[in-house]
């Protein structure tokens, strides 16, 4: 490879390198350096932007003591979370799906669906904990950021300036850039949500 070549290479391998260390924070749960692109505030405006949408899609139960009795069991499990400071919004959908999920910020969904199947507090709890999970170890986030930050390296990769090089060289750097957004997207990835099912 010449230098003009390897300057090229160099110089992709540490807007790479830059990029991930950019997206460095502590994950709250773990105490390991998570891959984030989103402050917590940014990560809050997102969840606060998909609840509407989700409301849409799926409406909030019409059960006003039993919406209450969810949020008190919910807010009860945040007080004592890893990330206690965020506000936790806890909303019964009126679908007869078995499901829960958390979005982004303290987001949390429970169906009347899944909500048949449990027979005490106890499971509630069990559903609500497990969601309050993902969002205390910020898997949307994380899942997020690896999407955003795969886009930035394949635009990264897609728009350097390709140096004077022969064909063989040429596919050596292009297969380097190819593996390391790989590698990125692979030691990144994280399922954002998880179907809790008693089915």
């Amino acid at each position: 490879m010449n230098r003009i070549a390897l300057g090229y290479w160099l110089s992709s391998m540490a807007c790479a390198v830059l990029l991930v260390l950019s997206g460095c924070a502590v994950n709250p749960v773990t105490g390991k350096q998570d891959f984030v692109l989103l402050s917590e505030d940014e990560e809050i405006a997102l969840g606060r932007s998909m609840h509407p949408q989700l409301l849409e899609q799926m409406p909030p139960y019409e059960d006003p003591a039993l919406q209450a009795y969810v949020r008190g069991v919910g807010e009860r499990l945040a007080q004592v979370s890893h990330r206690s400071n965020l506000i936790y919004r806890f909303t019964v959908l009126d679908s007869d799906q078995v499901n829960a999920f958390a979005t982004p910020g303290g987001y949390i969904y429970i169906t009347r669906g899944l909500l048949a199947y449990l027979n005490t507090e106890a499971e509630l709890a069990a559903v609500l904990g497990h969601e309050i999970g993902h969002v205390t170890a910020r898997h949307s986030v994380r899942q997020h950021s690896a999407k955003k930050g795969a886009s930035r390296a394949a635009t990264m990769a897609c728009f350097p300036p390709i140096p004077p090089m022969t064909r063989a060289c040429r596919k050596r750097y292009w297969r380097r850039i190819v593996s390391s957004t790989r590698a990125v997207i692979a030691a990144k990835t994280a399922r954002p949500f998880c179907v809790t099912s008693m089915a």
